[in-house]
């Protein structure tokens, strides 16, 4: 056990003097527990496995998430690779931490709320239609929205790739089925 990523009714703080009732910080982080910011599900994530080949510690850098778990111990056991599962193997990175890394770490809050994270940049899409957009190489606190009013022809760039990595299916929440 690591983290539980903070308090889920977030805190009462100021930012930039207004009040932010439940707006919530975790590790100096923007965002409480569930929350689509970096506060809201970022964790750490400790794998060990000497008999497994991975021996001695090191520190990964890349984004990774928790639907890469299953498809990264697939990969150690050896065992055949389940095209079902939407994750990758970590492997990669666990044999060179520095290794090219394309991938993106997708999280949902509510149906048809969206958020897209690589490893510069934050997307962020609202089931009605609101978008974020964050540059974690100059805001890594998520203060500054580039995709609010309207964004620069670069951020524009941005958003439309991010975006093509939105889910393409949004089943049902679960307790939102139709009444039959």
């Amino acid at each position: 056990f690591m983290t539980d990523n903070g308090t889920a009714g977030g805190n009462s703080m100021a930012i930039d003097g207004v009040p932010a009732e439940g707006q919530g910080f975790n590790a100096g982080m923007r965002g409480k527990k569930g929350a689509s910011y970096d506060g809201g599900h970022r964790v750490p994530f400790f794998l060990s496995w000497p008999g497994g080949g991975l021996e001695g510690g090191r520190d990964v850098a890349k984004l990774a998430a928790h639907l890469d778990v299953l498809p990264t111990l697939i990969d150690l056991c050896g065992l055949s690779a389940n095209p079902r599962l939407e994750g990758v193997s970590l492997l990669p990175l666990l044999k060179n931490p520095n290794a090219d890394w394309e991938h993106v770490a997708i999280s949902t809050r509510g149906q048809n709320n969206h958020a897209v994270r690589d490893q510069r940049w934050r997307y962020i899409r609202y089931a009605d239609g609101s978008e974020e957009l964050y540059d974690h190489q100059t805001d890594p606190n998520e203060w500054k929205n580039l995709a609010a009013e309207s964004p620069t022809p670069s951020h524009a760039k941005v958003i439309a790739q991010l975006k093509k990595l939105l889910p393409k299916t949004n089943a049902t929440q679960r307790g939102n089925e139709p009444k039959k």
